[in-house]
């Protein structure tokens, strides 16, 4: 997975993605989740295609000179498709003095904010 202007690229195995059993499954223009550890991502996914066809040629260097092993297992899987996902909002989870904080990310506006997460007490 690499990224470039709140666009991020990823290869998954189409059966993986759900690609052919729509309309479960991902669509061009679907609405989707990543978190990991304290950060979640939200954005739109678009299939770029299968992920040995020409038009993805300049990402497929790219994927070539940081992940080769990587590459060279999956290149000429033909059920390998080639994913965008168009980042919309961030949220990182963060500690400052023991408090909890937000940090808000909207890349549509290009703007960030902080907010200190409410605590309130049950007792």
């Amino acid at each position: 997975m690499f990224s470039n202007n709140f666009r991020l690229k990823t290869q998954n195995a189409q059966h993986f993605a759900r690609l052919e059993r729509q309309p479960t499954g991902l669509a061009n223009k679907s609405n989707v989740a990543l978190c990991s550890d304290n950060i979640q991502i939200e954005g739109i996914a678009n299939i770029l295609g299968r992920i040995n066809d020409n038009q993805n040629n300049e990402i497929i260097e790219t994927y070539k000179k940081y992940y080769k092993s990587s590459y060279e297992t999956y290149m000429h899987n033909e059920t390998e498709v080639l994913i965008e996902i168009v980042l919309r909002k961030i949220v990182k989870w963060d500690y400052e003095d023991g408090k909890p904080y937000r940090i808000f990310i909207d890349t549509d506006n290009k703007q960030a904010r902080k907010e200190m997460y409410p605590i309130k007490s049950i007792l």
